[in-house]
């Protein structure tokens, strides 16, 4: 488990409650121990894959690397914002993801 962002996270839930952060060390638990990214290259459809590029929870180079893996992924950045990206830029997000979803 990787201590510096549970450190974060720790601190972004604000003392909220110690069922959040153990809910959050057992998701973590599960992605970390989840691979399959031999798998991506074989998905034959469009994908659009957005990310905040300020993400302190899902790594950067990890979207980015998902979104390369993806033969016809789309990868959209949304600057100045994190891992709640679609919260912050909802009305840009829904917009995208509309344009995306009417494309052939």
């Amino acid at each position: 488990m990787n201590i510096d962002r549970l450190n974060k996270v720790s601190s972004m839930l604000g003392g909220d409650s110690a069922e959040a952060l153990e809910g959050y060390i057992g998701q973590s638990l599960a992605c970390e121990g989840h691979h399959t990214l031999e798998h991506l290259p074989k998905i034959n459809t469009p994908a659009f894959v957005m990310m905040g590029e300020s993400d302190q929870i899902t790594a950067p180079e990890r979207t980015r690397e998902l979104s390369r893996l993806i033969p016809k992924a789309e990868l959209c950045v949304f600057t100045g914002v994190g891992h709640g990206f679609w919260r912050e830029r909802q009305q840009e997000v829904d917009s995208l993801v509309l344009h995306f979803l009417g494309k052939d």
